[in-house]
């Protein structure tokens, strides 16, 4: 069952902008502090970094295209999730049926008379709605409200 813990995802955000930072620091040989920087930094004109820097920034940008594309991501998802940095759970659409049956199962061992007469399609369904659907690299995932 595919399940990410939003924690995780707050560490990867945190080393993505960790190494793109010193990645940046190293190749335009600057000592930025935060990685919001990397945004706004222009070298001075007497720079030798100065010409084609865009072009250079843009190639920079390029290279860690993938990861810019994760932290973005993840940041629109925390935007979207109260309890994102305590650790919410994303439940893949797919998996959330088998999800409710482990649920329940936790709860208790079922004695296999009554297990065996459950509505899992209709327990899955009433737990849904406590549910939002949140997207995360192209797929949907259902996170508790």
């Amino acid at each position: 069952m595919k399940t990410i813990d939003t924690r995780d995802l707050i560490e990867l955000r945190d080393t993505n902008k960790e190494n793109m930072l010193a990645d940046f620091n190293d190749k335009f040989n600057t000592n930025l502090d935060d990685y919001d920087e990397i945004d706004t930094y222009e070298p001075e004109e007497d720079d030798e970094e100065y010409e084609d820097f865009e072009d250079k920034k843009q190639d920079f940008m390029n290279h860690w295209y993938d990861e810019l594309e994760e932290i973005v991501d993840i940041d629109r998802i925390e935007d979207e999730i109260s309890e994102f940095e305590y650790g919410a759970t994303l439940i893949d659409e797919d998996d959330f049926f088998d999800y409710c049956r482990e649920l329940v199962d936790d709860i208790g061992d079922l004695p296999s008379y009554i297990e065996n007469n459950i509505d899992w399609s209709g327990v899955a369904d009433d737990l849904r709605v406590d549910y939002s659907i949140v997207t995360y690299k192209g797929s949907e995932y259902l996170v508790r409200d």
